[in-house]
């Protein structure tokens, strides 16, 4: 009963090959399916990506983003019924990050001027209930 790590192999690769999704062996690795390096060089002005067409909501959500669906005749690609390549021009994308890029820059500072704006109240309160002069500058100093 006890079998050999050779023969479990051979089971499990039969097995593999007999029994997915197409019952045949993949003719490509499957990180080639979803390739599309051939259709950016040819639009290097465009943002590509692959979308899911069963997604209704989510095709909606990138052409109200401002991708479109590349064509076939234009070089675009689609695997079955549920994934085509969409494209945006390259300037809308930069746009993008580059606003991203400054909201995560504005998020990442908010809590050092949320604490400069609460030391500047604490100093103005010192100051004006019990007349202590307090250099805000100074406490905000950090050493390191």
């Amino acid at each position: 009963m006890a079998d050999t790590t050779k023969e479990i192999q051979s089971k499990l690769a039969r097995q593999e090959a007999t029994t997915g999704s197409s019952g045949a062996i993949p003719l490509m690795p499957k990180q080639m399916l979803l390739d599309a390096s051939a259709v950016e060089k040819k639009r290097p002005d465009k943002r590509i990506r692959w979308v899911n067409l069963r997604n209704p909501d989510k095709v909606m959500s990138r052409i109200s983003e401002g991708y479109s669906r590349i064509s076939d005749a234009d070089g675009g690609k689609k695997l079955g019924e549920e994934m085509a390549l969409f494209e945006l021009p390259r300037e809308v994308f930069d746009q993008r990050i580059a606003a991203m890029t400054k909201r995560n820059a504005a998020l990442h500072s908010s809590h050092r001027q949320e604490f400069e704006r609460v030391v500047d109240g604490i100093a103005r309160e010192l100051r004006n209930k019990h007349g202590i002069n307090i250099d805000t500058q100074r406490i905000l100093e950090t050493k390191e």
